[in-house]
């Protein structure tokens, strides 16, 4: 129990012997999983980078053999492509002989696949589980990890980023938010996610007044859900 590397190996064997059996590949995708957020935390992009690409592909093998638990590999591959959309780590070997804002770009690119890959993967555990609240913001996590990218692309000046483009992945999010609280609406994590979405400043000062006004109401309501929750206040 927490071993990842021990957890990590007992997995592989079990799918070299037993390739068509799905618990050996979630168990791989989520000790990987676990794997690439210790790395991420301890500064290491890369190495979090290659468990998160290597926890994905466990969990799109889960995802065909027989009798798959479907829902489970959508969840896992999701929760995989959204850790490696939030590194901004350069996976092509070319990008080494690029300047500093060459990479960047890259990084952006490859960081707006994984979420779009991300999105697909928790859509898939929507399909399965509609009634589920936790599905709901999942999507909607991949949604805002998208618009945060596109921002900061449209930042660095680059053109395929636009500000409708961003507006679109906000505007996901916050209904697929609303979808999670429609289905539980005592979740203070996804009242804090709505009274955080990102916005755009160079709007109308009556819709910035409404905006402000909608963000406190919701982090009002996780602050009273939670008074320990230091986000909400």
């Amino acid at each position: 129990i927490g071993d990842l590397e021990t957890a990590v190996a007992c997995h592989t064997d079990a799918l070299v012997v037993a390739p068509n059996h799905p618990a050996p590949a979630l168990g791989l995708a989520e000790a990987e999983t676990a794997r690439a957020q210790a790395a991420a935390r301890q500064g290491a992009p890369a190495r979090a980078a290659a468990a998160a690409a290597r926890a994905a592909e466990a969990a799109e093998t889960a995802k065909v053999v027989r009798n798959a638990p479907l829902r489970a590999s959508a969840k896992r591959a999701g929760d995989a492509y959204l850790i490696a959309a939030r590194l901004r780590v350069p996976v092509d070997e070319t990008a080494g002989s690029l300047s500093a804002p060459e990479r960047a770009a890259v990084s952006r690119q490859n960081a707006r696949a994984s979420c779009r890959s991300a999105r697909r993967a928790y859509a898939r555990g929507i399909f399965l589980s509609p009634q589920r609240p936790s599905a709901w913001f999942d999507l909607a996590a991949a949604c805002v990890a998208e618009a945060e990218i596109d921002d900061e692309a449209s930042r660095a000046g680059e053109v395929s980023s636009k500000k409708e483009t961003i507006d679109s992945s906000v505007a996901r999010a916050s209904r697929c938010i609303r979808a999670s609280l429609r289905l539980d609406p005592t979740n203070p994590a996804a009242w804090i996610s709505l009274g955080t979405l990102p916005t755009d400043p160079s709007g109308p000062n009556e819709d910035k007044a409404r905006d402000r006004a909608r963000r406190e109401t919701a982090l009002a309501r996780a602050a009273t859900l939670d008074a320990s929750s230091a986000p909400a206040w």
